[in-house]
């Protein structure tokens, strides 16, 4: 439907300079039945209206004014029309499409408290034409600013849907990722003559750079695998796949997995993963331990790896040190295996160098002499000794965990084996460890 009626201001003729013309397009609407209101609103701003930007005025009926006028002028004015559900309807599609306006209201008709939003401002129907043309003009003069600004912000909406739809599926590969990387954790894990072992494991984020594998090698033996790839994230989860990879390769082609050299499988996997680097190298550090269940006899081999821990029943510590380079940076390097054995009630503990982060130094006199963590971690694998099992093991050592970082963001991967022996079966010759061995 159209305007009842159309009066357009004509520009002003200047001489010499004339800067660009801006054509408004201001609607006055009526309440139905009452169009003579916005008439002689037109007549009365066409008095008084300056010179200059040209302007339209076109008066509406309210009962058959069009979205679509709306949509086109640059400023509404609702003469005489109530605030009641009517037009309060009309001022909820102003504030949809963005256009401002004034409401004229009569005397002694209070406008609604709330429901106008911030681009209508309500003055009364007896406010002088001066003050009408000046507020309008100054609507007018904003709107060129006010519509470049909501431009803007509905770019910035759009590119924020479409950045919240890729952080979206991002979010959902991720977890799908680290789901999959779950999958290659073992499930059950074996126990045999006494000896069962338990697995801590914990991410930073989706994915972890930690990888561990408790496998059973035949009757007698366990083999304890524990890796923890350089950095965080995607990268350093990718990284633990190729070391998988690596691992199961080499048990597949082995005849007998129990008699293979732990330092033979660190250096087959440090020739894959030099296999596997490109421009970026890429390493990771390694222990490896073979168990004989039956006669309590270890063999052990590490890459660059914190050193394994031994708590006896009596809450002893002892550290088993292992001095091979890291995988994945010297093709030459070669991993020599130690060999102890465990005592009734011995835990061993493979750990990787994240808990030395959440139990960290205050001081650098906390250190342990001739160690490598703090006083704090230390104490937390000797409290080992008082759980039962390893699983008791594992989960005191989460809540111990949650404790020292309540809430908090965790600042690297957390992985942690512990292996409990609970009788010899078969006492083993010569099984006393050796000077390497040193009490903390």
């Amino acid at each position: 439907m159209g305007p009842l009626h159309r009066d357009r201001n004509p520009p002003v003729k200047t001489q010499g300079y004339a800067p660009p013309m801006i054509c408004w397009n201001v609607a006055i609407v009526a309440p139905p039945g009452r169009s003579q209101i916005a008439l002689d609103l037109v007549q009365r701003l066409r008095r008084s209206w300056p010179g200059g930007d040209e302007t339209d005025f076109a008066a509406f009926d309210l009962a058959t004014i069009d979205a679509r006028d709306l949509e086109s002028s640059d400023a509404v004015i609702l003469a005489g029309v109530d605030p009641d559900r009517a037009g309060l309807g009309l001022v909820e599609v102003l504030r949809d499409i963005g256009v401002p306006g004034l409401m004229l209201v009569e005397p002694g008709v209070g406008a609604p408290s709330d429901g106008l939003g911030d681009d209508l401002m309500v003055l009364d129907a007896n406010t002088s034409e001066e003050i009408l043309c000046g507020l309008l003009m100054g609507i007018l003069h904003r709107q060129h600013e006010v519509r470049h600004l909501r431009a803007e912000v509905g770019l910035v909406r759009r590119l924020h849907g479409g950045l919240a739809g890729d952080i979206a599926r991002i979010h959902e590969e991720l977890e799908s990722a680290a789901t999959l990387q779950r999958e290659y954790l073992p499930g059950e894990l074996p126990a045999m003559h006494g000896v069962e072992g338990a697995a801590f494991w914990r991410p930073q984020g989706f994915l972890s750079g930690d990888y561990y594998d408790i496998t059973r090698l035949d009757d007698d033996h366990l083999g304890f695998f524990l890796a923890d790839a350089i950095g965080h994230g995607v990268p350093a989860g990718l990284m633990t796949m190729v070391i998988c990879r690596a691992l199961n390769d080499l048990a597949s082609r082995s005849n007998d997995p129990a008699t293979t050299s732990p330092g033979a499988v660190l250096q087959h996997i440090n020739r894959a993963l030099l296999h596997r680097n490109g421009s970026t190298a890429r390493f990771a550090t390694a222990v490896y331990a073979i168990v004989n269940c039956r006669t309590r006899r270890v063999r052990i081999s590490g890459a660059g790896h914190p050193p394994a821990i031994i708590v006896s029943a009596g809450g002893i510590a002892r550290r088993i040190d292992s001095l091979g380079g890291v995988l994945g940076v010297f093709p030459d390097e070669t991993y020599e295996d130690v060999e102890f054995s465990l005592d009734e009630g011995d835990r061993l503990v493979l750990y990787s160098d994240g808990f030395e982060q959440v139990f960290g130094m205050s001081h650098e006199d906390d250190l342990v002499p001739e160690e490598l963590f703090s006083r704090a971690c230390l104490q937390a694998f000797r409290s080992l000794a008082l759980q039962p099992t390893p699983k008791t093991m594992v989960d005191a050592l989460a809540k111990r965990i949650d404790c020292e970082q309540p809430g908090t963001q965790q600042g690297d991967d957390l992985t942690m084996l512990c292996l409990y022996s609970s009788s010899n079966a078969i006492p083993a010759v010569n099984d006393r460890l050796p000077a390497y061995r040193r009490a903390c």
